[in-house]
């Protein structure tokens, strides 16, 4: 499918089947990307979502999958999937509860922005993906849990979706 612009109500449309049928196999889910940033038009949805176990995780994407057409993903105990709603690409990473934080931040970014975090981190001597900021050296976790706490720990005011 090719990424064309569309409007984000129709988007955020998309984005809300694919929760419904998600919903009952997850503990959070949420919309982000582009639509989270208020943009009017969007290329795809973006949604994070933390499943209630892993036997839900199957579950809730044969759910998903039964809402359009598979991209890719959706399989087996994947941990992602890309499916097409309505002509609307629809992509789902599901995370642990304790990544919620760094998933939204990493789903919502826009991708310039979340470089340009990684490299701060990394010049701080931390590593930060979508699952948490770590310390480079001990591997340990400095913040996940909430964009906030990623961005405190980056040394960076937090700013809203909307100011991204």
């Amino acid at each position: 499918m090719s990424k064309k612009r569309i409007g984000r109500y129709e988007a955020r449309q998309a984005g809300e089947r694919a929760i419904e049928a998600l919903r009952p196999f997850c503990k959070r889910i949420e919309i982000c990307g582009s639509v989270r940033r208020g943009l009017e038009e969007v290329g795809d949805v973006d949604i994070v979502a933390v499943p209630n176990g892993e036997n839900e995780t199957v579950w809730g994407l044969s759910a998903l999958l039964s809402c359009g057409t598979r991209l890719r993903g959706g399989k087996g105990q994947a941990k992602n999937a890309s499916i097409e709603i309505d002509g609307v690409q629809v992509d789902v990473w599901l995370v642990p509860e304790e990544s919620w934080g760094a998933a939204l931040m990493f789903a919502t970014g826009p991708a310039e922005r979340n470089i340009r975090q990684r490299q701060h981190a990394r010049r701080l001597g931390m590593i930060l993906n979508q699952y948490a900021l770590f310390n480079e050296a001990t591997g340990e976790v400095l913040a996940s849990r909430t964009e906030k706490d990623v961005y405190d720990a980056l040394g960076e005011t937090y700013r809203e979706p909307w100011e991204r």
